[in-house]
C-alpha cells in the first residue's frame, strides 16, 4: 500500500468576507481569499463577488422591507427604523444552521421587488401610487386648513372700545386670561399666531443686466409708439371719410329741403327684399313724384324725377371756406323723358289748310340732369306740365279712335282733327265768308319746340281773327277748357278717394267695437 499513489487532501479556511476588498475587473482573485457573497467562478476557477451594495440600494431595500411589514407604512416611528438597521447588520454574522432545519425552498420573488426583499413585498408601482395618493391628500388638507385660518382672520375684529394703557400690567393679564379690565369691560384682542406658522416659499430669480433692461425698455417703447402711430392714422383716416360724408349729407339736404318747400312729394324707392333701392351712384334711394298718380291718373309715365347726389371730389381745407363743402356734393334730377312735351291746339280750313289760330305755349327744353338748383323748381313744372299734357292727348287720341273721327292717323306724327263746320261757325260769329268755308279744331302733342326742325313757327293770330271766332274757336280757350275737365276729374278722384278711405277707417272702427263689446 506505500507504493500506491498519494492520497489529495482538501484543505477549507474560514476568514471575514468584510475585511477583503472589493474585486478589480482584470485582476484574478485567490480562491483562498473568498469574499462574502460570491456568486459566479470564471472558466479558469477565479471567484466573480458580488459588488458592495450602494447607498441607495439600501435605502431602497430598508423602505421595501418597511413597505411589507408595515401595510400602507402605518404604525412607523424613529425606534422601527433603528430597529430595522440594527437587525442587518446582525443578520449578515449568522451562520447558517446545517440540516434540515436550514434547507429552505427558494421562491422566485414578486414582479417588481427588489433583490432580496421578502416574498411578501408589494410591487414598486403600488407603493409609488400609493404614496402620491396620501400626498395628494395632505396637500388638499393643508389648502383647506389654510382657507379655514383666512377666513377666522379675516372675520376677527378688533375691539372697538376704549384700549387700555398698555403699561398697565393687570390690564395686560387680564386681556391674556380673556377677561376684562377695571376701567371698562373692554374685550381682549385676538392672540396672535405664532411667527413663521404662514408661510410661503420664496423663489429667488436671477438679476437681470442693466444694459438688458435699457435694450428691453427702448424696444417695448418703440412698439408702443408704431403701435400708436398706426392707429392714429386709421382714426384719422377714418375721420375725414365721415367729415366727408356728414359734408355730402348736409349738402344734400340743404337742397332736397329746398325742394321740399316748394311742394314737392320726395319719397323712397323700395326693392322687393323691402330695401331702399339705390339709384345714380348708388347711395341715393329718393325721388321727387312730380306726376298724378295721388290723383287717379291712369297714365303710363309715372312721373318720377331721381334725386342723384354728384360727388366733385372738391374738399374743404377749413371751416370758412364754405363754397368749397357746397361743391363737394351735388344734387341733380334725372328725368325719364329728355324732351319737354306740350298739347298744341289750332284752328285750320281743311280745304286751304291755312291755320287760323293756334295756342301759345312756351315749351322748356329739359335735360338729363340738371345741376342748377335754381332752375330745378322750373324743370319739376315742366315736366309736369308735359305729362298733364300727354295724359290729355291720350284721352283725345282714345276717344277719336273710339268715335272714327280720323279715318287715318300717321304713325309718326299723329295730329286729332275735330270736325267744325263752318256754317254753325258763320251762323255765331256772323260772317258770310266763314259759312262757305270749314274749319276743324287739330290737336298735336309736340315734343319740341316747333322752331328746331327748321321750319318757322306759325304767326299768332290777329286781333280781328280772334274777335271774329270768339271764344268757342279759341284755341287758347279751348286748350283751358280741356285742361280744366282734367284737372276736374283728378279732383273728383281724390275726393272719392278720400271718402273711400274715410268709410273703410270708420267700418274698421265699427269691427273693433264689435270685438272689444
Amino acid at each position: 500500500m506505500g507504493n500506491g499513489p498519494p492520497g489529495k487532501r482538501l484543505r477549507l479556511a474560514l476568514e471575514d468576507a468584510t475585511s477583503i476588498p472589493p474585486p478589480v475587473s482584470g485582476e484574478p482573485i485567490a480562491t483562498s481569499a473568498a469574499a462574502a457573497v460570491p456568486y459566479d467562478v470564471t472558466e479558469k476557477g477565479y471567484l466573480i463577488y458580488q459588488p458592495a451594495p450602494t447607498e441607495k440600494s439600501r435605502l431602497s431595500e430598508q423602505i421595501m422591507k418597511l413597505w411589507a411589514q408595515h401595510p400602507n407604512l402605518q404604525g412607523l416611528d424613529d425606534a422601527t427604523g433603528e430597529e430595522m438597521e440594527v437587525k442587518g447588520e446582525d443578520s449578515t454574522k449568522i451562520e447558517p444552521e446545517s440540516g434540515a432545519e436550514a434547507s429552505t425552498t427558494e421562491t422566485p420573488a414578486p414582479e417588481g421587488a427588489l433583490p432580496g426583499c421578502p416574498i411578501a413585498l408589494r410591487s414598486v408601482g403600488d407603493m409609488r401610487q400609493y404614496l402620491h395618493e396620501q400626498l395628494f391628500h395632505a396637500h388638499s388638507e393643508i389648502g383647506v386648513a389654510l382657507d379655514v385660518v383666512n377666513v377666522l382672520l379675516a372675520g376677527l375684529k378688533p375691539a372697538t372700545s376704549i384700549v387700555a394703557p398698555a403699561n398697565d400690567p393687570l390690564a395686560v393679564l387680564n386681556a391674556n386670561k380673556g377677561g376684562s379690565n377695571a376701567a371698562g369691560g373692554v374685550p381682549s384682542p385676538p392672540i396672535p399666531l405664532p411667527a413663521n406658522s404662514i408661510s410661503y416659499t420664496y423663489t429667488n430669480q436671477t438679476k437681470t443686466e442693466p444694459p438688458v433692461l435699457i435694450y428691453k425698455t427702448k424696444l417695448g417703447l418703440g412698439a408702443k409708439c408704431k403701435q400708436l402711430k398706426t392707429a392714429s392714422e386709421i382714426l384719422l383716416a377714418r375721420a375725414e371719410a365721415l367729415e366727408s360724408v356728414i359734408h355730402e349729407e348736409h349738402s344734400f339736404w340743404e337742397q332736397a329741403l329746398a325742394l321740399r318747400h316748394k311742394n314737392w312729394i320726395i319719397q323712397t324707392r323700395r326693392t322687393e327684399s323691402g330695401q331702399p333701392h339705390a339709384g345714380g351712384s348708388g347711395r341715393s334711394s329718393f325721388y321727387v313724384l312730380y306726376g298724378y298718380r295721388t290723383v287717379g291718373s291712369t297714365y303710363g309715365d309715372q312721373g318720377v324725377a331721381d334725386l342723384l347726389r354728384i360727388h366733385q371730389g372738391t374738399k374743404a381745407t377749413s371751416s370758412d371756406d364754405q363754397a368749397a363743402q357746397e361743391k363737394a356734393t351735388e344734387v341733380r334730377l334725372r328725368f325719364d323723358r329728355r324732351a319737354a312735351r306740350y298739347l298744341r291746339v289750332a284752328l285750320v280750313d281743311t280745304r286751304t289748310g291755312a291755320i287760323l289760330g293756334t295756342s301759345r305755349d312756351t315749351p322748356h327744353h329739359g335735360s338729363p340732369a340738371v345741376s342748377d338748383l335754381a332752375h330745378q323748381h322750373a324743370q319739376l313744372l315742366v315736366a309736369q306740365r308735359g305729362l298733364f299734357d300727354a295724359e290729355l292727348y291720350q284721352r283725345l287720341l282714345r276717344e277719336a279712335k273710339a268715335l272714327r273721327i280720323n279715318d287715318s292717323l300717321a304713325e309718326a306724327h299723329e295730329v286729332v282733327s275735330l270736325p267744325w263746320p263752318g256754317r254753325q261757325l258763320g251762323d255765331i260769329t256772323g260772317d258770310e265768308t266763314a259759312q262757305q268755308q270749314h274749319w276743324a279744331l287739330t290737336f298735336e302733342l309736340v315734343k319740341d319746340d316747333p322752331g328746331t326742325d327748321g321750319a318757322a313757327p306759325p304767326p299768332p293770330p290777329s286781333d280781328r281773327e280772334l274777335n271774329r271766332l270768339g271764344l268757342i274757336g279759341n284755341p287758347n280757350f279751348t286748350k283751358v277748357a280741356l285742361d280744366l275737365a282734367l284737372c276736374r276729374q283728378y279732383r273728383f278722384n281724390r275726393h272719392r278717394a278720400v271718402e273711400r278711405n274715410r268709410l273703410a277707417l270708420r267700418g274698421q272702427l265699427r269691427s273693433e267695437q264689435i270685438n272689444l263689446s
